[in-house]
């Protein structure tokens, strides 16, 4: 049965800025598992992007997933995706600030073999954010990081808004062991 430790925590106070970062992980687990959840203080309307980075490295994410928006009570842009060299992990998980209440994120992403130094690292998402019933998105895939091969020491999420994470935004990070 796995074991899990909390590694990290990072949270948002609604002034401390775009990212929230959980760095200095240890590295004696098998997996990480990282969480959030949070919305940002954009209120221009716009559904700006929750985005995810790998010890700070700004190129070479590759995601597939299996998208759905839903969007002013109307189905729009589900398709199946295939996205290589971003700048993030492009997952799509919006912390999308649409009025002052804004909607709130959620990703659970899980990093297995996050010490290995071999192969490039890989991960799999799922991700959902919603306003209303009539406003969401919703998210499932995977990825790599290719063209390096580092162990995971850091993670990090920046709101593409380049607004503040709002008070009770929360990246967790936990180490997972388990026996094969």
């Amino acid at each position: 049965m796995p074991t899990g430790e909390l590694l990290g925590i990072a949270t948002g106070d609604g002034s401390s800025g775009a990212t929230l970062t959980v760095s200095s992980i240890p590295q004696t687990h098998k997996d990480l598992e990282v969480f959030f959840t949070g919305t940002d203080d954009n209120t221009a309307g716009t559904w700006y992007n929750t985005l995810f980075r790998l010890n700070g490295q700004t190129s070479g994410y590759d995601c597939n997933g299996l998208r759905f928006w839903y969007i002013s009570g109307a189905s729009t842009d589900n398709n199946m995706v295939n996205i290589h060299g971003q700048s993030h992990m492009d997952i799509y998980c919006g912390g999308y600030g649409i009025t002052t209440t804004g909607a709130a994120a959620q990703a659970c992403i899980y990093l297995p073999e996050y010490t290995n130094t071999s192969s490039y690292q890989t991960w799999v998402h799922k991700t959902q954010s919603m306003k209303d019933y009539a406003n969401w998105t919703g998210n499932w895939g995977s990825g790599y990081l290719y063209g390096d091969t580092s162990a995971i020491t850091s993670v990090s999420v920046y709101t593409e808004s380049a607004g503040n994470w709002e008070a009770g935004a929360t990246l967790s990070v936990y180490g997972i062991d388990r026996t094969v």
